[in-house]
């Protein structure tokens, strides 16, 4: 090991340490060596999780190759860019479907709905009213099952509210549900 990456360990990393170092292996070391056993024994985890690497490995590779930091940074931004306009393009993507969806439902219910006049004027009333009223049914049981969806999920957001202590008038959620 080289001077720069030993570290000084102190009374209580060496009594850490030596809690971590299995008692029976600790016995076959003689007492004079355990201090400089249990210091090379130290192991340091770290642990980083982020679009950028750790600013110390950023540090290392700007000393091993200058510029790269700057060149680390420009690609994370890249990236970053990239999975925004990604995101940006699944959302519009996924409100063009809904759309597309909504009025796809209104053209067979306007199809089945003129089929359903067409049916009771040509004299069989009770196919025609229930090609009428299938749309109709259709379209309130959709509306009634968003309804309750949302109402439930408003309530949800209520009492999470109610659990972290935050005041009601603090949301705009929890208002718009009291009406």
């Amino acid at each position: 090991m080289n001077q720069e990456s030993q570290a000084e360990t102190s009374p209580e990393d060496e009594f850490q340490a030596e809690s971590l170092i299995p008692a029976d292996l600790i016995e076959y070391i003689p007492e004079e060596k355990r201090g400089e056993f249990i210091r090379e024994f130290v192991l340091q985890v770290e642990h980083y999780s982020g679009l950028i690497p750790h600013p110390s490995i950023v540090g290392r590779w700007e000393r091993i190759m200058p510029g790269s930091a700057d060149r680390i940074l420009a690609l994370s931004e890249k990236h970053h860019g990239h999975r925004m306009e990604m995101e940006r393009i699944m959302f519009a993507d996924f409100v063009r479907r809904e759309q597309l969806g909504m009025w796809f439902y209104f053209l067979i219910a306007l199809v089945m709905m003129v089929g359903g006049i067409i049916v009771i004027l040509s004299g069989h009333s009770t196919v025609g009213l229930v090609a009428l009223a299938a749309p109709v049914a259709t379209i309130a049981g959709t509306f009634i099952y968003s309804y309750r969806r949302n109402g439930h999920e408003l309530r949800k957001q209520r009492e999470t509210l109610r659990e972290a202590d935050i005041p009601p008038e603090l949301s705009n959620n929890a208002d718009q549900s009291d009406s």
